[in-house]
């Protein structure tokens, strides 16, 4: 474990990497990570990000992570990032079954995430976004894995304020009193 590491550098000389997956994990004094964006454009396989950051504790800047198009799993990516606010996703994935399964799980200080919506070949949504507590918008995206129960899925327990759903899936808005209403139609 990296428990003490508060900086990486000259990660841009790697350009063939196929995987994060547990890279960077429980490197509680990292702050601040940029990606080589040269090893997204010259990896053929899908590169696997499950718990690459997962226990970041310090974690407040991620960057290059946007290049990564081919970016196949996210499970347990960032989970206990406490102290990222936002973070900038690829736009879209080439992977099939792209897994967000707790990919965000304790990021209490969350309050943006950039290109989630793009996202249309998701597999897993559980407990992505289960701790946001200060997430005040999610908007979804286009798949059929997305509908009413698969956005409490992912906040497992958490009331986002507003839940912006695909075209012809209802809205799901939380009062002040926190009571659920839809836009349209009705959660079956």
């Amino acid at each position: 474990k990296c428990m003490s590491l508060n900086s990486i550098e000259n990660l841009e000389k790697y350009s063939n990497i196929d995987s994060y997956a547990y890279s960077f994990e429980h490197c509680n004094s990292l702050t601040s990570i940029t990606l080589p964006a040269s090893a997204a454009v010259n990896s053929s396989t899908s590169i696997d990000f499950q718990y690459a950051f997962m226990g970041c504790l310090s974690l407040t800047n991620l960057t290059g992570l946007a290049a990564y198009t081919n970016a196949s799993n996210f499970e347990h990516a960032f989970d206990g990032c406490d102290n990222l606010k936002s973070i900038t996703l690829p736009p879209g994935s080439t992977a099939t079954n792209v897994s967000f399964y707790a990919a965000f799980y304790g990021c209490s200080d969350l309050t943006n995430v950039v290109n989630f919506a793009a996202f249309t070949n998701v597999a897993q949504f559980y407990m992505t976004f289960s701790g946001c507590r200060s997430l005040r918008e999610l908007i979804l995206p286009v798949t059929n894995t997305c509908n009413a129960r698969a956005a409490q899925s992912f906040l497992d327990g958490y009331i986002c304020p507003r839940i912006v759903f695909p075209a012809g899936v209802p809205n799901y808005i939380v009062t002040d009193s926190e009571k659920q209403t839809f836009s349209t139609g009705s959660v079956g």
